[in-house]
């Protein structure tokens, strides 16, 4: 069947009708340890340009960013479960990697289901040990969806937000910035953000850090949120564990609940049991951090680059003169 009008969506179409996935693997299989052929392919001038930032951005070359797109594209369109299983590796390994954990800091943290140094060396060997129970685990360390870590949905942490319309108690809230115990608090969409018990993995050596952010979005210009950055030790192993949510401040309830966050902030950073900053993030980074696409933690290099939002407006009296005088000193 041949197709008029070449479009994604007709290619995508004409090769699930016309390809026969059997084959395809067989060509794949057969091609296995192959020299690489040199290809010249025309470029799109704009397909050019985008192939020519993400090869900049990630330090590889152009072809190299094309051939892992393309390889993922027709394992996820014609070997959906190969696809999978292979997903869960590289969402490991991108986990491990997010974090800054080499070989032996993720054997160390394996320890309890006796993966080695050996074992990691090798993909194949590794898969076999990522366990249902190991990744539902790891996921509960990194605060991921389980779910995505098994390669069963797209979302790294889950779509929620903090309701001000149930009732939310901040207090509840803020005491999760000291204890790293995510408070079980009611979410927009019916669920609840179970309480999680993991002061014993925290470092008590290093206090939490609080991030609020906000975007000016213009399509959500009151959409704001909160970043929870936690040094965690587990296994003999320390990494930063980050916790991140997102709301909507629509009215003067909403707005005085936010206040008393970061009032409370204000306080605590006194007495030296946390440190906290508001940042402006861009609309791109907001919005896949608010859809539970981003790893959290990818985009602390983004906070420090930030500009700072001015949350004077939320700031007790007492609290806007000390924030004035802290920044005088820093000046």
């Amino acid at each position: 069947m041949k197709i008029a009008n070449s479009t994604f969506t007709s290619i995508m179409a004409g090769m699930l009708i016309n390809v026969d996935a059997g084959m395809l693997r067989e060509e794949a299989e057969s091609s296995k340890g192959l020299p690489l052929q040199p290809t010249s392919i025309r470029y799109r001038p704009k397909v050019k340009a985008v192939l020519d930032v993400l090869s900049e951005r990630m330090g590889i070359t152009s072809s190299e960013v094309t051939n892992i797109m393309l390889d993922g594209l027709f394992r996820s369109t014609f070997f959906p479960l190969e696809n999978r299983a292979a997903s869960v590796y590289e969402r490991f390994q991108l986990l491990m990697d997010a974090h800054g954990l080499g070989v032996t800091d993720i054997a160390a943290l394996l320890v309890p289901w006796n993966v080695k140094l050996s074992i990691l060396e090798s993909r194949e060997r590794t898969m076999d040990y990522l366990t249902s129970d190991l990744l539902t685990t790891v996921a509960q360390w990194f605060r991921v969806s389980p779910e995505w870590l098994t390669g069963e949905s797209r979302f790294i942490v889950p779509s929620a937000s903090y309701s001000w319309y149930e009732q939310v108690e901040p207090e509840a809230i803020c005491r999760h910035f000291i204890t790293g115990c995510a408070p079980a608090v009611p979410l927009t969409n019916g669920l609840c953000l179970e309480a999680e018990n993991s002061e014993e993995y925290r470092d008590k050596s290093r206090t939490n850090e609080v991030i609020f952010w906000h975007t000016e979005e213009v399509s959500y210009p009151r959409k704001c949120g909160i970043i929870i950055k936690e040094r965690r030790n587990i296994n003999g192993v320390k990494f930063d564990s980050v916790f991140a949510s997102y709301f909507y401040y629509v009215d003067d309830v909403s707005k005085k609940n936010i206040a008393k966050l970061i009032n409370y902030c204000e306080c605590a950073s006194e007495y030296n049991t946390l440190t906290w900053k508001a940042v402006l993030l861009p609309k791109q980074h907001a919005f896949f951090l608010s859809t539970g696409e981003l790893l959290p933690i990818m985009l602390l290099k983004t906070i420090e680059e930030s500009p700072l939002w001015d949350v004077s407006e939320f700031l007790s009296e007492e609290n806007k003169i000390n924030n004035s005088l802290l920044s005088n000193k820093t000046k």
